[in-house]
Protein backbone atom coordinates (compact mmCIF):
# COMPACT_ATOMS: atom_id res chain seq x y z
CA UNK A 1 0.00 0.00 0.00
CA UNK A 2 2.45 2.27 1.10
CA UNK A 3 4.64 1.52 -1.95
CA UNK A 4 1.90 1.81 -4.28
CA UNK A 5 0.80 5.91 -3.03
CA UNK A 6 4.78 6.33 -3.35
CA UNK A 7 4.78 5.16 -7.08
CA UNK A 8 1.46 7.26 -7.42
CA UNK A 9 3.27 10.54 -5.89
CA UNK A 10 6.22 10.00 -8.28
CA UNK A 11 3.97 9.88 -11.09
CA UNK A 12 2.43 12.81 -10.38
CA UNK A 13 5.60 14.66 -9.91
CA UNK A 14 6.74 13.10 -13.60
CA UNK A 15 3.89 14.52 -15.07
CA UNK A 16 3.80 18.02 -13.20
CA UNK A 17 1.46 18.20 -10.79
CA UNK A 18 1.88 17.73 -7.23
CA UNK A 19 2.39 14.83 -5.29
CA UNK A 20 0.06 13.77 -2.60
CA UNK A 21 0.53 15.96 1.03
CA UNK A 22 1.22 19.27 -0.85
CA UNK A 23 -0.65 22.34 0.17
CA UNK A 24 -0.11 25.45 -1.76
CA UNK A 25 -2.78 27.86 -0.90
CA UNK A 26 -2.17 30.22 1.60
CA UNK A 27 -6.07 29.72 3.59
CA UNK A 28 -5.01 26.20 4.10
CA UNK A 29 -2.13 26.31 5.36
CA UNK A 30 -2.38 26.30 9.61
CA UNK A 31 0.47 28.23 11.82
CA UNK A 32 1.47 27.30 15.01
CA UNK A 33 3.97 28.55 17.94
CA UNK A 34 5.59 25.33 19.91
CA UNK A 35 8.52 24.78 20.98
CA UNK A 36 10.43 21.54 21.57
CA UNK A 37 10.34 22.54 25.25
CA UNK A 38 6.80 23.38 25.50
CA UNK A 39 5.81 20.27 23.69
CA UNK A 40 7.98 18.14 26.30
CA UNK A 41 9.96 16.76 23.87
CA UNK A 42 12.66 16.53 25.46
CA UNK A 43 11.87 15.40 28.73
Amino acid sequence: MMRDMLRESMDAVRQGSDPLGVVREAAECITFDASMAQMHALS
